[in-house]
């Protein structure tokens, strides 16, 4: 009896496997592969691009592959079913000359590239001050302050905007 049930499940396990490769395509990568990661919708508004490229940069394990993207080394391996390959008509010009010390970048989250890729973010630094110190999230970044930042009634007296 227990022979013919462990028969039974190879035989469905066999019909399982041929299943799923024949309605999915499984692609391999190597390092130096241009690759294209979805990025999930809740990381995303509806006018952002739904996917971020990439680079493989290392392959720790047979279908785990570390990305490099163009703002910085992303934190996880990423299985292969989460990869797309990208046509060789598509060549993103941050993608092409990796700089030699992305291992010692500190790796960010794929939550917070999407930030950085988004189209709607804005800094605004809401200060009260005069912006003059890295306090000021505008400072901080490396960006002069805009008309969205100081908002309130009057001028406001800030040394960083244009």
């Amino acid at each position: 009896m227990l022979a013919k049930v462990r028969k039974r499940t190879a035989t469905a396990r066999k019909k399982m496997a041929n299943r799923y490769i024949q309605q999915h395509k499984i692609d391999t990568f190597i390092i130096g592969d241009l690759v294209s990661l979805r990025i999930p919708g809740i990381d995303r508004a509806s006018t952002d691009h739904r996917r971020i490229f990439c680079r493989v940069v290392y392959k720790p394990h047979p279908d785990r592959h570390q990305l490099y993207c163009e703002y910085g080394l992303l934190d996880r391996h990423y299985p292969t079913s989460e990869l797309e390959r990208l046509p060789s008509s598509i060549r993103p010009a941050y993608l092409e000359s990796i700089p030699l010390e992305w291992q010692s970048q500190k790796p960010k989250s794929l939550h917070e590239v999407a930030r950085l890729a988004s189209a709607g973010s804005i800094v605004r630094c809401k200060c009260k001050g005069l912006c003059s110190d890295r306090r000021c999230q505008c400072k901080k970044e490396g960006r002069s302050c805009t008309a969205n930042c100081h908002t309130g009634s009057g001028p406001h007296p800030c040394t960083n905007s244009v």
